[in-house]
C-alpha cells in the first residue's frame, strides 16, 4: 500500500479555491448540485488563512470566436455561456468568499487550468510556494486540471 507524503505546512503555503462561484451554484448556468454541501468546509478553510488563499475564476470569453479550436466549437455550441449573453453576476465568487478578498488574490482564467495563459504560476513562484491545498467542487473538470497543472 502507499503511503502520503506527509510535511508540515508552512507560511509559504497556498490554498488554491478553484471556481466557486455563482456560475457553478444552484441558480447558475452549469450548476454543480454538491456545490453546497461543500461550501462550508471551503468557506472555513478559505477564512483560517485568506491571506494564504488564491482564488481562480472560470470566466468565459466574450464570444466564441475569442477562443481557439475546441473552445470556440464549444461556445458556438453553447453561447449562452458566453460574456456577451451570460449575466455578469454569474461569474463572481460566492458572497462568503469574495469577502475575503482582499487578502486573498483572485486569477481568471478562460479555461480549466489556471497554468494556463494566466499570471498564476508567477504568482506561485513568487510567493515561494511550497506546498499548494487544492479546494473545490468541480472535481472532475477544473479542480483536477489544477492538480494536474
Amino acid at each position: 500500500m502507499a503511503s502520503a507524503i506527509r510535511a508540515p505546512l508552512t507560511p509559504q503555503s497556498v490554498n488554491v479555491c478553484v471556481d466557486m462561484q455563482q456560475l457553478f451554484g444552484a441558480a447558475g448556468l452549469w450548476p454543480a448540485p454538491w456545490i453546497e454541501r461543500r461550501r462550508e468546509a471551503i468557506e472555513r478553510l478559505a477564512a483560517r488563512f485568506p491571506e494564504r488563499t488564491v482564488f481562480t475564476r472560470f470566466v468565459p470569453p466574450e464570444k466564441a470566436d475569442d477562443m481557439p479550436r475546441a473552445w470556440r466549437h464549444f461556445y458556438e455550441r453553447w453561447p449562452n455561456g458566453t460574456r456577451a449573453e451570460l449575466d455578469p453576476g454569474q461569474i463572481e465568487l460566492f458572497p462568503e468568499l469574495a469577502a475575503l478578498v482582499p487578502p486573498a488574490k483572485v486569477f481568471d482564467k478562460p479555461v480549466y487550468s489556471p497554468f494556463s495563459g494566466t499570471s498564476f504560476p508567477r504568482h506561485l513562484a513568487q510567493r515561494h510556494a511550497d506546498a499548494l491545498i487544492v479546494s473545490g467542487a468541480e472535481t472532475d473538470v477544473c479542480v483536477l486540471a489544477t492538480i494536474l497543472g
